[in-house]
């Protein structure tokens, strides 16, 4: 796709992110015993039927960042099956002092697999000081305190609120 859309602003790295730097085993779903699943790739995971495994490079995020020399992040989309705490566990450096907004699909099935529960999740993003919410339907974010259910939450730092808009109320999306 990128090369097909001729994305110049896109790299493409082989690796994954994590909270240690090494190496690990992607596992990725077959349908028919022989198609890849690849958006349900996930990392860890033992040998089963209808699955393939690779050997992969892991990165955490914060060393990604540092020697890419990436600026400051203002904005990070996560959806990796269930790995998402393993993700920002490796970019604490980051999100303590970028303090992006964070957009991560949150299944408790997936992290269960990886033995995260979804409050460890929530309790990293609020132990550095973020508010979650769970977007609705009338574009709107209502403010939750832990997880509510399979789906995409959003994780925002008071520090990247407008001025007069509170962390504990219904805000709508227009007024971000």
């Amino acid at each position: 796709v990128v090369k097909i859309r001729r994305f110049r602003q896109v790299r493409v790295v082989a690796a994954a992110l994590s909270n240690q730097s090494g190496e690990s085993t992607m596992t990725i779903p077959l349908k028919d015993g022989w198609k890849p699943l690849v958006m349900l790739a996930h990392l860890g995971g033992a040998k089963v039927p209808d699955t393939q495994q690779i050997a992969i490079k892991v990165k955490q995020l914060d060393e990604f960042c540092r020697d890419e020399d990436v600026g400051p992040v203002d904005f990070i989309k996560c959806d990796t099956e269930g790995f998402e705490y393993f993700v920002f566990s490796g970019a604490k450096n980051l999100l303590s002092h970028h303090y992006p907004t964070i957009f991560c699909e949150i299944e408790e099935p997936y992290l269960k697999r990886q033995g995260v529960n979804p409050s460890d999740l929530f309790n990293l993003f609020f132990d550095l000081g973020y508010a979650s919410y769970l977007p609705t339907h009338s574009d709107k974010l209502t403010p939750v305190s832990g997880y509510q259910q399979r789906g995409d939450y959003l994780f925002i730092h008071p520090s990247r609120f407008p001025a007069g808009l509170s962390n504990t109320e219904q805000i709508e999306t227009h007024k971000l």
